[in-house]
Parts: C-alpha cells; structure tokens; sequence
C-alpha cells in the first residue's frame, strides 16, 4: 500500500495552486476569481480520483466498492456481515491461493489471514504450525477449513494448529477411501459385440474334366435353324375377291312448285338481300289492225 499520495497535493487546494500562477491583479477581478474557483474545484476532483484509482490497485487500501468487485471476481459469498479487514484478509487469501500449491503458498496463507509466521512440513500429510500472537484478536476456525480445503489438493490429508498463549487449537482434514466397483465396458447394460474374430483355412484345389460335345459338319445345317429356329417374317398368299351388289332405293320429292328453291333439303342463302333503286320508264307503240265493216263479211261464205 502506498504510504504518501500520487496526485492529490494536501499542501494547499487547487484553487490556491491557479492562483499562484496568476497576476495578483487578477484577484480583484470577480470574472477571473469565478474560473480561478471552478477550475480549483475540478482539479481537486480530478486528483482525489486518480488518487483513488491508484490506492484501488491494492487489497488492503482499496475502496468499498472495488473491494466488492473483488469478491465478485473471486466468487467470494457469505462474508457482507464481516468488518472491511476481515474481508480483505479473505480476498488476499483467495486471490493468493490461485496458483500452484507449495509450501511457500502456504505460508503466504497463514500471513495473510493470521498475520503471523507459521511452519509447514510435509510427510504422510501436511502439518501447519501456526504461533498467533496479540496482532489479530478475531481468527474464524471455519474460514481456515474453507481456505485450506479449497487450496490444498483433495487427496492430501492436512492439519493446522493454532498455537496462541494460553491454548491452541487443532482443525485438519481427514481421507478416507471408498472401494466401488464398476462393470466393465460394453458389458453394462448389455454386452455391447460388434464383431469376433475366427481363425479360419480356406485350401483351394484344381481339378479338371473331360466334356464331348457333337457339332454338325460346315454345310450341313441350314442357317436359321440350329440351335433354334431363327425366324424374322414369314409371306403369307392372299386372295381377295371383290363382288358388285346392287339394291334399289325408293325416294321421295316434292312436286315441282311445292318448295320454295333454297329451302330444302337445307337453307341455302349463298348472299343477302340489299336496298336496290328500281326505276321504270314508259313506252308506247302503234300498230295499224285493219278490222273489216261490219257487214262486209259473210261469215257462212268464208265457212264454204
């Protein structure tokens, strides 16, 4: 932790620290002693966070709300109800604890959570010997448990002892082994066979016959017929006679002058009548007719 501060100057305020750059004119200048106070007031601001920021970087000078965050890191529960040094003294537990286990770690344990030095040796388990003195009056025998359980390697029985000046105190861990038996695989819950191997000869031997075939001599079998009849058409003599019948038919038709032309035995309008002009001219002729008098004649004579 730091002992003296980075940035924030506790000597005079930021105000002064303007003022002092300043013509001593300017002090009788309202506008002036405004912008000299509002730019003291942020500096001063500014500092005190930077100062922070820098003593946040430590577990034993950090504020509240960054020791929070690092117990949410850590996954660090159950301990809201302990004062602040006895949560920074878990969290530097824990944030030491996170390496490889050895008896230099161990030791660092103990210091950071009992503040005191402390004796680690290691045969069929891993003995601590802790002398406490007056510098730390609370120790919680569970959070050693926790601390201890959660850093030494599970198979490894251990035990601390807490030495103080009137009495001390024993915790450790116990092993013990548990004999289980298991199924081989493939054989739970059913044997599980995918194939067996069979040692097997197979002997391969020749072996040879005679066969008599007969075949016809060249020319003496018609092609087409051997083996099977091979046939592709076949012309068939065909006579077709043809004879003349003749039947007589009685028709029936209208008389001349009964049946309007075009009408029957269908309508036949080949064209469509139009509005035509008609125009008739007169004309007239003589003729001489010479009519014999009356009288003149004698019809009986001409009948002689």
């Amino acid at each position: 932790m730091l002992q003296n501060d980075v940035f924030y100057n506790r000597q005079r305020s930021g105000y002064d620290e303007l003022v002092s750059y300043q013509p001593k004119y300017y002090q009788n200048i309202q506008e002036m002693q405004a912008i000299n106070q509002f730019g003291g007031l942020t500096t001063d601001k500014m500092a005190s966070d930077l100062e922070q920021l820098v003593l946040d970087q430590f577990i034993d000078s950090c504020s509240v709300e960054m020791l929070n965050r690092f117990e949410q890191f850590l996954h660090i529960t159950g301990y809201e109800t302990r004062s602040i040094t006895e949560r920074r003294s878990i969290v530097k537990v824990n944030w030491i604890g996170n390496i490889k286990m050895n008896r230099t770690q161990i030791k660092a344990l103990i210091r950071a959570y009992c503040g005191c030095d402390s004796e680690v040796h290691f045969t069929h388990e891993v003995m601590i010997i802790a002398k406490i003195s007056g510098s730390k009056s609370t120790i919680y025998v569970g959070d050693l448990l926790s601390i201890f359980n959660s850093q030494i390697p599970a198979h490894l029985k251990w035990t601390a002892v807490l030495e103080t000046e009137s009495n001390s105190i024993k915790a450790g861990r116990s092993i013990c082994y548990w004999r289980y038996d298991y199924a081989k695989c493939g054989t739970s819950p059913d044997v599980s066979t995918l194939g067996e191997a069979i040692d097997t000869d197979i002997q391969v031997a020749a072996d040879t016959r005679g066969y008599l075939y007969d075949h016809e001599q060249t020319g003496n079998v018609v092609a087409g017929t051997n083996p099977r009849i091979g046939t592709v058409g076949e012309q068939i003599k065909v006579t077709v006679r043809s004879n003349a019948i003749s039947k007589e038919y009685l028709s029936e038709y209208n008389l001349s002058g009964e049946t309007v032309s075009g009408t029957t035995p269908e309508s036949a309008n080949v064209g469509v009548v139009e509005k035509t002009t008609v125009r008739v001219y007169a004309h007239s002729d003589s003729y001489k007719y010479d009519i014999p008098q009356s009288g003149s004649k004698n019809e009986r004579e001409e009948e002689d």
